[in-house]
């Protein structure tokens, strides 16, 4: 009796202790394969070894069609192809049945927005907003798709928001600085520049300005200058174009006469491409030409400029050639700080050599002339309608037959 009690005891050990253990060492393979393979199925997208990355996905959902990680993956892998309608199809049907899945939602509002379907991703932005209120991500992928479909304030107010919790946030504050002048459909500048030398009289030049936002042409700015040197005075009318070419692209066109060519070219024109590479990298590069009644000079210029945090770092060349055959070369490093917006922001610009095109009230005159440049510049928003504007320079003419030059300038805009 004892024996068969004992008998009875082991029986039961063994049904509810060693089976069930059993069974659950015999399992506990396949879930350590099918993590494994997903392991390998994203070291494999790692490096944009896609295909194979699917390949491993897909065996994964024929042994456990519930694993969303694969799912998800898989889909992520069309999208990095540029394959958006397979990967928003995937993640969408993935969502219908499982709706509260993060990842699934981050990865469909990326297929959405590298798509262009901007209204698209919106509706899962706020939600994942709603969930996380101050990730920079999401508010900065809303950000992107409002502006994109034209809600530029409410974009420009996400974008704020993001710098106030990380002043360094460089794509917020590339893209702000796109965003901003959209705000403004119009603005009116009255502005001076006047400059000294050691060894002659001052001469001056005052500005009017008229910009407005055309959907055709992008921002257009009109400009009248007047000039005043050694008795002289003299007017000249311009005007810029800044038409957008698509994300990432734009355009600077000028156009410029006068009928006073002692003080003026009698025309001017130029046109540069812009582009930007990376959030941090842009580059540009264009064309200028100035006419005067006994010369022509053609200046090529461009640019390379890297966005770190609160600072954009350009570098820009002028190379002048006039149809004398005689050359002149020119250098400048501009350094901008921006504060608590695109319109608050100190610049400082330092080179060598004199650009013609920049410098309106001697370009007339002397174009080669060799200089040390050291120019400070200051913006700030003093109202919701008002910027203003002043800037101070030094220019160390080694060979100068007026002396060295000192520049002061300032400009007071409406917005409008």
């Amino acid at each position: 009796m004892k024996n068969k009690q004992v008998s009875v005891s082991i029986i039961i050990v063994w049904l509810f202790v060693v089976f069930p253990n059993s069974l659950a060492a015999q399992a506990q393979p396949e879930i350590l394969t099918t993590n494994q393979m997903f392991l390998n199925a994203r070291n494999l997208a790692a490096e944009q070894r896609y295909e194979e990355a699917r390949a491993l996905c897909e065996e994964i959902l024929a042994i456990n069609p519930e694993y969303h990680e694969a799912t998800i993956l898989k889909a992520r892998t069309f999208a990095w192809q540029g394959q958006y309608n397979q990967a928003i199809s995937i993640l969408e049907n993935l969502l219908d049945n499982n709706p509260d899945i993060t990842d699934a939602e981050v990865a469909l509002v990326n297929a959405y927005i590298w798509s262009g379907n901007y209204e698209e991703a919106i509706p899962y932005l706020e939600k994942l907003i709603e969930e996380y209120p101050n990730d920079n991500e999401f508010l900065f992928n809303k950000a992107l798709a409002l502006h994109n479909t034209g809600d530029h304030n409410a974009s420009a107010d996400l974008l704020n928001q993001i710098l106030n919790q990380d002043p360094s946030h460089t794509r917020a504050l590339g893209l702000l600085l796109e965003v901003q002048p959209l705000r403004v459909r119009n603005q009116a500048t009255i502005g001076y520049r006047g400059i000294l030398f050691d060894a002659v009289s001052p001469w001056h030049m005052y500005f009017l300005e008229y910009g407005m936002r055309s959907a055709a042409l992008g921002t257009i700015v009109t400009r009248l200058n007047i000039a005043q040197r050694r008795g002289l005075m003299g007017t000249q009318a311009e005007i810029d174009v800044y038409p957008s070419l698509g994300r990432g692209t734009s355009m600077y066109i000028n156009l410029g006469i006068s009928p006073d060519t002692r003080l003026f070219p009698q025309f001017r024109g130029g046109a540069e491409l812009f582009h930007s590479f990376t959030d941090s990298w842009e580059a540009s590069a264009g064309l200028r030409f100035l006419s005067f009644v006994n010369k022509n000079l053609w200046i090529a210029t461009g640019s390379v400029s890297y966005y770190l945090g609160q600072y954009i770092f350009t570098f820009r060349p002028f190379l002048g050639f006039t149809t004398q055959g005689n050359a002149s070369q020119s250098y400048f490093l501009v350094v901008r700080r921006f504060f608590s917006s695109p319109t608050h922001h100190l610049t400082l610009t330092v080179g060598s050599g004199f650009a013609a095109d920049q410098d309106a009230l001697i370009g007339a005159e002397i174009y080669d002339v060799a200089s040390n440049n050291f120019i400070l510049h200051y913006q700030q928003q003093i109202s919701n309608r008002f910027l203003l504007r002043v800037g101070v320079g030094y220019h160390l003419i080694p060979e100068g037959i007026w002396g060295n030059k000192y520049t002061i300038e300032t400009g007071i805009t409406y917005l409008f």
